[in-house]
């Protein structure tokens, strides 16, 4: 993983046919992050991939001097999280089709 820290490139377009004209996300648009943690030892951030409208998948963790470290891909849309560093486990609200969102446990290891 690239441990540069970077802004991303602003990739975007504008809204046919409004007035006045405004900006909208294409499938190339990084949008950002969502939700951060700090811990004691690592900075937490949810990742919104490019082009994803809904909920971030990604975890990307940042040293105190603003370094990437390490990313984690959870296979899950998540909300909020939080992070217990003692026992290497995120704690986030996931996106659930049945039930809105529900509890989940992630180890980050």
């Amino acid at each position: 993983m690239d441990t540069t820290l970077c802004i991303y490139e602003p990739v975007y377009g504008l809204a046919e046919g409004t007035v006045p004209a405004f900006v909208v996300g294409n499938e190339k648009t990084q949008l950002g992050f969502e939700d951060a943690y700090a811990g004691n030892e690592f900075i937490y951030a949810l990742l919104h991939e490019k082009g994803d409208a809904m909920e971030p998948e990604s975890v990307i963790v940042f040293d105190w001097q603003g370094n990437a470290v390490k990313e984690m891909q959870t296979g899950q849309r998540l909300a909020r999280f939080c992070v217990d560093e003692t026992h290497n486990v995120i704690y986030a609200l996931a996106s659930d089709e049945e039930n809105g969102y529900k509890l989940v446990r992630i180890c980050s290891d």
